[in-house]
């Protein structure tokens, strides 16, 4: 995160995720190894017909032998062999962005692989525990004005 500048989920995040995913195999994670110690993974969802290229992280360390590029590879060469239909890579920068977005990058690794171009509607998650994300709601919401008045009374000083 510190070299992309990406916002990482916490831990508790993927744990929950792997409880929730594992067990039916809707999920699932791949490592790439180098000299017996690990180097590069990708967190896989996946349904019938698509493997979602979810979250992937490697080592600083390892960046130069394109561990990453393998393990992509690798994801792709698996998809198939299930007969999925589709590899879905899980966003790139917009079209108008003209290489200027923070995503530019990841677009360019994502694309030098093939395939095309789709636009969807965005993701959306939806809460399983519906008391305790309305309360969670509430509270962001009332943070956001209560930043925002703080902010207006400063400047108004």
């Amino acid at each position: 995160s510190d070299r992309t500048g990406i916002k990482q989920h916490s831990a508790e995040y993927f744990k929950t995720l792997a409880r929730t995913l594992f067990p039916s195999k809707s999920a699932g994670i791949m490592i790439a190894d180098y000299e017996a110690k690990p180097a590069a993974a990708i967190l896989y969802l996946q349904n019938e017909s698509t493997m979602y290229y979810s979250y992937a992280a490697s080592y600083d360390t390892y960046r130069s032998f394109n561990i990453g590029t393998s393990l992509v590879l690798h994801a792709l060469l698996v998809a198939h062999r299930q007969n999925k239909r589709y590899f879905d890579f899980c966003g790139v920068a917009p079209k108008s962005s003209n290489g200027n977005h923070p995503w530019s990058g990841f677009t360019r690794f994502k694309q030098s692989f093939g395939g095309e171009y789709t636009e969807y509607a965005g993701t959306w998650e939806l809460p399983v525990k519906n008391v305790r994300y309305t309360i969670y709601r509430g509270g962001v919401a009332t943070y956001k004005i209560l930043r925002n008045t703080k902010s207006a009374v400063k400047s108004s000083s």
